[in-house]
Parts: C-alpha cells; sequence; structure tokens
C-alpha cells in the first residue's frame, strides 16, 4: 500500500505544520493558553479526555509507520 519511507515523510509533514500552527497560536494567544491550562488543572474529564485524545493519536502514528527507517523515522516514533 504505502511504502515506510512516504508515511514517515507524511508523518514528519503533518507534525511539523501542527507544531508550527501550536507554537504561533501560543504566542499569539498567551492569555487564553493560561486559561485553558488553568481548566486542565481543575477538570478531571478534560485531563481524561486529552490523554485518550493523545494516546489515540500516538498509537495512530506507531501503528501506521513501518519498523524500518533512519533518523526521520526514529523521530517520529518518538513523537508517536
Amino acid at each position: 500500500m504505502f511504502d515506510t519511507a512516504s508515511l514517515t515523510d507524511f508523518w514528519l509533514r503533518v507534525l511539523g505544520l501542527y507544531f508550527l500552527v501550536a507554537g504561533i497560536g501560543v504566542f499569539l494567544q498567551l492569555d487564553r493558553l493560561v486559561g485553558l491550562v488553568a481548566e486542565l488543572r481543575t477538570s478531571f474529564l478534560l485531563r481524561f479526555l486529552t490523554g485518550i485524545l493523545a494516546f489515540a493519536m500516538g498509537v495512530t502514528i506507531l501503528a501506521l509507520r513501518g519498523g524500518a527507517g533512519g533518523a526521520e523515522a526514529m523521530a517520529v516514533t518518538l513523537i508517536g
């Protein structure tokens, strides 16, 4: 279906774009981020749901990534 190199490149692009947008968002809306962190500390349900979402994304990345690869593949594996 897909070779390992193309999936690694795909995940590197997706994660790189996400980290870029998230980093810009942190700097542009720092006051909202402080409120979000405070809400995460007080709400058990919100922490639980974000944990499930993070786990599901990590499992998806690792399940779709092949076993072989170089440094780029290792970076995707560590993020996943």
